[in-house]
């Protein structure tokens, strides 16, 4: 029983890592059924119709993730389909045609099928490369002209036609993965600028936060600035003792704080009931300082 399970573990990790080589060596494999045999249609129109939908950042993102994923996947499948070429099919075309010649002459129709006879592999490719199907066995040999017998060259003959068959079937693929690796690359196009539609208040409000806060900033900078000037412009003054007492200081702390308490509201980094809890505090602490020294 041990020996079974272990014969069957054995085989099932030969067969995953032999379709992990397939995927690896053939990325079409890894490419959706339908975007193989026909070409789809898009689908961001299909898929975000309302207003709502259109808005919904999250959804907009995984769409786009995903389309930017397949479409990574259609063009390694479209490089692979693409080595197979017209070019490609008509030397193939072009080595079955020669190889019927030379069978159907009369020095060799009236051989037997298993009759060799000389194969010049050169003049029968039109120098097409030997290391490629159907004669790059002859490659490892270093023979350009072989003895084959009559069967051995039909049997190469169907061979070639099943390649050539797969040649055509890939070069048919490789148009419908073109015009789909089109219709996707729109898909992405139109939900990219959705995307830019859908933050373009965002990217307003943010440049407007930038625009207040460099304002603010030089506004506070120009209030300190101006104090240190007045009090150094009046150094020998009576105005310059009262800037510096803590009267003056407390002034300017005030103002520079309340311009600061503004630009958090105007940023959103304070909400609208602690902005009011500190404005009054600041204004109830001004106010009980003025009442405080009236009294006294």
């Amino acid at each position: 029983m041990k020996k079974l399970i272990l014969i069957i573990c054995i085989f099932w990790c030969k067969i995953l890592a032999l379709a992990q080589n397939i995927d690896a060596n053939n990325p079409v494999f890894v490419l959706p059924i339908e975007y193989q045999i026909d070409t789809v249609s898009a689908e961001f129109g299909i898929k975000f119709k309302t207003e709502d939908e259109k808005k919904n950042f999250k959804n907009l993102r995984n769409f786009l993730s995903e389309k930017e994923g397949l479409l990574r996947r259609l063009r390694s499948a479209s490089d692979y389909l693409h080595r197979d070429n017209p070019s490609l099919l008509n030397s193939y075309l072009g080595i079955t045609d020669n190889l019927r010649a030379l069978i159907e002459s009369d020095s060799v129709r009236s051989k037997s099928r298993n009759d060799s006879i000389l194969v010049d592999i050169s003049r029968v490719t039109n120098g097409f490369r030997l290391d490629w199907y159907p004669f790059d066995e002859f490659k490892q040999l270093n023979k350009r002209v072989v003895y084959l017998s009559i069967a051995q060259i039909k049997q190469k003959i169907d061979d070639i036609n099943m390649f050539s068959d797969d040649v055509k079937n890939n070069i048919k693929k490789a148009g419908i993965v073109d015009a789909n690796i089109r219709v996707v690359e729109q898909d992405i196009d139109d939900c990219r600028k959705q995307i830019d539609t859908t933050l373009a208040p965002e990217y307003k409000q943010q440049e407007f936060r930038t625009t207040i806060s460099l304002y603010f900033t030089a506004l506070i900078a120009l209030v300190l600035l101006m104090f240190f000037f007045v009090i150094n412009y009046n150094a020998e003054k009576e105005l310059s003792k009262h800037l510096l007492s803590d009267n003056g200081l407390q002034f300017v702390t005030l103002f520079v704080l309340i311009i600061a308490v503004v630009l958090f509201g105007i940023l959103n980094i304070l909400q609208s009931s602690e902005l009011a809890a500190i404005l009054a505090g600041i204004s109830g602490y001004i106010l009980g300082r003025g009442n405080a020294q009236r009294s006294t």
